[in-house]
Parts: C-alpha cells; sequence; structure tokens
C-alpha cells in the first residue's frame, strides 16, 4: 500500500482523534489507579484492556482505522511470549484486547509519563533500563519468568522501538532467553499497522489492518539464538505476504539478530 496523500481533512481527523483519546485517557485512568489494588489480577487486566477497546472504537469512527485479525484462533490459552512487529503506536493499544492478562515489556521512561504510564504500571509490566544492556537482560529474565508464573502472557516488541514500513531492522533474542528460561513457548505476530499509522507523524490514513497471528513455536530443546530465527523469519516472511510492497527493504536486515534486550 502506497501511503496516501495527506489532505486537510486526515490533519483534522487525526487532530481530533488524539484530543479525544487524551480526555478519555484521563478521565478513565484516574478510577482504575484507585480501583487497582481492590482487583483480581484477571479483572485489573481486563479494565485496562476496556482502555484499549476505546482507542480502536475512537481510531475506526474518526479516523477509519479498522482491522482484521487472523489465526488468534489457533492460539492456546497457555500463557507465553508473544513477540511483534513493532511499526506504530496502534499496536501498543489493540493488543491489550488480544492477550490477557498481559504483562508488556517496556522502557523505564514510559512509567514517567502522566496517565499512559499509571495505566501501564496497572498491568505488571516488565521494565528494563535500556542503557545497561546486561542488567536489561537480567530484568526481562527474572520479572518476565515472575509473570508468566502468575498467569500473564508477556508481549515484547523484539525491534525495540517502531520501525517504519520497509525499514530494515534487527532483532533482539531478550524474549527468546525468557521463552527458552521460562520453558514456555512463544506466539509471532505480523501486521502492517504502519502504513495507517506512520511511526513517524500524526496522521492516521484510513483502511484495514492486517494483524496475522502466528503457530507457536516451541522453545524445548533449542538454544535462544535459533529460537529468535525461527520467529524472526516468520515475522519477516508473513510481513511480505501482506505488505508486499515493502517486501525488498522488509528483507534487508542483518544475518543475526543482536543479543540485546
Amino acid at each position: 500500500m502506497s501511503t496516501p496523500k495527506t489532505t486537510p481533512t486526515l490533519f483534522i481527523k487525526s487532530i481530533l482523534f488524539y484530543i479525544l483519546f487524551a480526555i478519555v485517557t484521563v478521565l478513565y485512568t484516574l478510577p482504575c489507579v484507585v480501583l487497582a489494588p481492590f482487583l483480581s489480577l484477571k479483572n485489573k487486566h481486563a479494565v485496562i484492556a476496556v482502555w484499549g477497546k476505546m482507542f480502536l472504537w475512537l481510531i475506526e469512527r474518526i479516523c477509519g482505522v479498522k482491522y482484521e485479525v487472523s489465526g488468534l484462533d489457533k492460539v492456546s490459552n497457555k500463557p507465553a511470549v508473544v513477540m511483534s512487529k513493532h511499526q506504530s503506536d496502534w499496536e501498543t493499544f489493540a493488543f491489550l484486547t488480544l492477550f490477557n492478562p498481559q504483562s508488556t515489556v517496556a522502557k523505564k521512561e514510559l512509567l514517567t509519563i502522566p496517565f499512559f504510564g499509571w495505566c501501564l504500571k496497572i498491568k505488571d509490566p516488565v521494565i528494563i533500563d535500556r542503557s545497561k544492556k546486561t542488567n536489561a537482560l537480567k530484568q526481562l529474565i527474572s520479572q518476565g519468568k515472575e509473570n508468566l508464573k502468575k498467569g500473564c502472557w508477556v508481549m515484547i516488541f523484539p525491534e525495540g522501538t517502531r520501525v517504519a514500513p520497509g525499514e530494515p531492522s534487527e532483532y533482539s533474542s531478550g524474549g527468546a532467553f525468557l521463552a527458552q528460561k521460562a520453558g514456555v513457548s512463544i506466539i509471532p505476530i505480523a501486521h502492517n499497522a504502519g502504513e495507517f499509522c506512520p511511526p513517524r507523524g500524526y496522521i492516521k490514513y484510513p483502511g484495514t489492518i492486517q494483524v496475522v497471528v502466528g503457530p507457536e513455536i516451541s522453545t524445548e530443546g533449542k538454544k535462544a539464538k535459533a529460537i529468535m530465527k525461527e520467529v524472526e523469519s516468520w515475522i519477516r516472511s508473513t510481513m511480505a505476504e501482506i505488505s508486499p510492497e515493502n517486501e525488498g527493504l522488509e528483507n534487508k536486515a542483518p544475518a543475526s539478530s543482536e543479543e540485546r534486550a
């Protein structure tokens, strides 16, 4: 998909969406923070999932951004490490509705953002310090294993940051190490949200995002590098199918992933 021409109408709709979602976030966060200590793990995460649903409702009604999910029906109910392509802010909120209870891997700076950080904290996040790579991996494994034992899915974006469609990227092996150490499977996800919600800029373009949830990848008897290679290969090949215009660039990536969290 080629990026549509930005028009005054798209600009106005995008600004309106952000204003309304900001208002919703402020109004919804306050009661969530108050109620969270008194809710069970399942109910606490369900409350935050509603926040994600409000995001999806607003962005569809105002900006015309819809989505379709395939493959989710084949995923078992057993908590696992979920590793997804990262192209925009869309999946950050949308995926809150797909896997619950869900613990998101995030850098510590995000907790300082008013309202957004408060909601994130309610979801038992795995907080890491990316400036210290060795410690970050230890934090990921320690906190990740703890949350998996509690029954949470652990969501991680192995590219570490949002990458625009077609741009080459590196995949971190941190999630593979966590899954291996915890003895759980990995669920890979590919999507083309960046074509409608670009990572750089605020304009939202109408259309339907394709989200493909892959088959569970077993970690039993495998080394982390081999696991990560399997995950990365599936995501890249699936991206080439749902985003064919970016196929050539998407596959221009380093032969092996960096061992960073």
